[in-house]
Order: C-alpha cells, then sequence, then structure tokens
C-alpha cells in the first residue's frame, strides 16, 4: 500500500437513546448526512480531545445541541472501513460509546439534514450502511441484557 496515496481517519461516536416515558422503548437518535446517508453522531478526533470518549462527547453537542448524556459503562466498538475520494483510499476507524439522554429536543448542527428518534427495529431499517445495523444491534442486546 502506498502511504501517499493512503489517508487515515480517526473518528468517535455515539450511539445516543432516549427511553420513551409512554411506550417504555428506547428511541434511538439517527442524523441524516448530506451525502444522503443515515447513521449515528460521529465526528473527528481533535488535539484538544482528552479521550476517545470527549471526542463523542464533544461531537454530540456540536452535532445536536444535546450536553448532557449519561454514558452506558461497558459498552465500547470499532468499526473499520474505507472508501475512494478522488482516487484517494481513504481508512477509518470509529470508535462508538453507548449513551441515554433526557430530551429528545435537537438542534442539528450545519454538518446534518434531518434528524429522527426512532425504535429499534424502525432504526434498524433506517440506517444505511450495515456496519451501522450490526452496531445498533449490538447496542439493542447490550442494553436488553441490562435491563
Amino acid at each position: 500500500m502506498n502511504s501517499e496515496n493512503t489517508v487515515l481517519h480517526h473518528s468517535c461516536g455515539l450511539i445516543v437513546f432516549n427511553l420513551d416515558l409512554n411506550s417504555g422503548l428506547r428511541q434511538f437518535l439517527l442524523l441524516k448526512y448530506p451525502e444522503g446517508h443515515i447513521d449515528f453522531v460521529k465526528g473527528h478526533r481533535e488535539d484538544t480531545d482528552k479521550s476517545y470518549l470527549d471526542t463523542a462527547i464533544r461531537e454530540l453537542e456540536e452535532e445536536t445541541g444535546i450536553a448532557e448524556a449519561r454514558i452506558i459503562d461497558g459498552f465500547s466498538h470499532i468499526t473499520n472501513y474505507e472508501y475512494y475520494r478522488d482516487g484517494v483510499k481513504h481508512i477509518k476507524r470509529v470508535d462508538y460509546f453507548l449513551a441515554e439522554v433526557g430530551s429528545t429536543e435537537v438542534t442539528v448542527s450545519h454538518e446534518h439534514l434531518d434528524f429522527e428518534w426512532l425504535p429499534f427495529d424502525k432504526a434498524y431499517s433506517k440506517v444505511t450502511y450495515d456496519n451501522a445495523k450490526e452496531l445498533l444491534e449490538k447496542a439493542e442486546e447490550f442494553m436488553v441484557n441490562l435491563d
């Protein structure tokens, strides 16, 4: 692999949920990206971030306006994927965590077109990529085992 033609990216993100008091179901937050895909909160690490979790929490606030979240201990998952842009290979790693929020009020950033809160089944059918579907399954299974 020619490293001059490869760009490495490291991002961190959150699978965010809220417990709907009416239905008792977890509602997952999905964001619509300008490229058209539906995915979770995530973004690139910055030099000022002290940890991967700090990156994910910062991205949550920047992308949704949600400033407070309860991180669910014991859940973390890494996804890796690659893509090509302008003939350059990009390799991306994303470290994900799981977080519960008390509010469903979202103010999407300029980086997104829209958002939705959906129960697991609908969220599963809505996320675009297979790795996001797998991630959502792992998060739901983790939460079911905690219940």
